[in-house]
């Protein structure tokens, strides 16, 4: 996933580049350019997001579902 990312930022530069803008506040500046930049942004904070969740899951503590079936005061029909 990373790697996909990581792709969009050439594909930005390349539009950019044989207009020589790099302002993106520019009006001329590349629609594509401006919209393949934003993607390339909500990429890196999703996958940063899920990495946080990841970890997160990871640190929970696993208890066996076999051990709360059996305790005191559990019915089973």
């Amino acid at each position: 996933m990373t790697f996909a990312v990581s792709a969009l930022a050439p594909s930005r530069d390349h539009d950019a580049t044989p207009m020589r803008l790099f302002d993106r506040s520019d009006v001329t500046y590349p629609l594509l350019a401006i919209t393949l930049a934003a993607r390339r942004d909500n990429l890196r904070n999703t996958l940063a997001v899920f990495e946080q969740r990841l970890a997160t899951i990871k640190a929970l503590p696993v208890e066996p579902v076999a051990a709360q079936r059996s305790s005191p005061g559990c019915t089973q029909t």
